[in-house]
């Protein structure tokens, strides 16, 4: 139990490996002592909690496939044992996973079964997940400056409004990232800039570290689709959101920002940019079917050309 905790209390201060050591040696000391399915002074599952919280911080740290894999089993433990809020908490994490790898068709099924516990039930928290979710899938898919990319934002805006309904600070800073991300997408640059720039005047406010290299690098991509582009600012920002990336040791959030900044020294540094992305590259051992990954592959076996 101290290491559950523990290893949650990390993965929202942005220690993504001290969150992986801590609920792997929970699911182990779990397996150990042949703990009871579900432990109901806890008000929820042992097991599938500490799976998606490694889950998603295996997602973070770069380890794409394991990451799925631990979530799969989480999915498959609270459906078996037909436990609400292990399955509604597992979706949510689900869902973060597949964003990471970049699987918005998985993101899309996921908040469908997400909004389903959350209207069958009357979980407020589990229903404004499914909605921002639902909102952030569809965006992805949506050309920017239609009515349905509004719609999208509106959708995602209506979850947020229900979460913070429920006083909660922890992963906060994830939701910035998923509006701001939205807003980027539907074109919607002014209202984007408004959420990351509020954020970044003030980095440390509760909950906000599991999201900030994100937040940076979103920053940076909205500089970029301004009337008049900022360039140097936009650099500065993506080089900002690696080196934070890098301290927390998530490796998929700085290949993220990598490939923005890659994109952007193409024409110009084109060696340097060709550098980034093969030194960003050489750490991972797994993730070849993730979008950034063969994004990240095309570039470089197209000397960097791609727009």
């Amino acid at each position: 139990m101290a290491h559950r905790i523990l290893g949650y209390s990390r993965l929202f201060q942005g220690d993504f490996s001290g969150a992986r050591q801590h609920l792997a040696d929970a699911l182990a000391a779990h397996r150990a002592i042949g703990q009871p399915d579900t432990l109901p002074w806890l008000g929820g599952d042992l097991e599938s909690a500490c799976r998606t919280g490694l889950g998603f911080a295996l997602a973070i740290s770069g380890y794409l496939d394991q990451a799925w894999a631990e979530t799969s089993q989480a999915l498959a433990r609270a459906r078996r044992i037909q436990h609400k809020s292990a399955s509604g908490s597992a979706l949510i994490f689900a869902c973060e996973v597949a964003v990471l790898r970049g699987d918005m068709d998985a993101l899309r099924a996921l908040a469908g079964e997400l909004l389903r516990v959350g209207e069958t039930e009357g979980l407020q928290f589990f229903l404004a997940y499914g909605w921002a979710a639902e909102g952030y899938a569809q965006a992805a898919q949506t050309p920017p400056g239609t009515p349905q990319a509004a719609a999208n934002l509106e959708l995602i805006r209506r979850g947020m409004r229900m979460w913070e309904s429920t006083a909660t600070h922890a992963g906060r800073g994830m939701w910035i990232v998923r509006l701001a991300a939205a807003c980027l997408q539907a074109g919607d640059i002014t209202a984007g800039l408004a959420i990351t720039s509020t954020i970044l005047a003030k980095p440390d406010q509760p909950g906000i570290t599991v999201g900030l290299a994100q937040i940076y690098h979103l920053h940076g991509e909205l500089l970029l689709r301004q009337e008049t582009p900022d360039r140097n600012a936009a650099e500065a920002f993506f080089r900002q959101a690696i080196d934070i990336a890098r301290r927390q040791e998530a490796h998929t959030l700085e290949l993220h920002a990598a490939l923005s900044l890659a994109r952007l020294w193409r024409t110009e540094k084109p060696e340097a940019a060709r550098r980034l992305l093969a030194e960003t590259c050489a750490w991972f051992t797994e993730g070849w079917d993730t979008r950034d990954w063969q994004e990240a592959q095309a570039l470089l076996e197209n000397n960097l050309v791609l727009s």
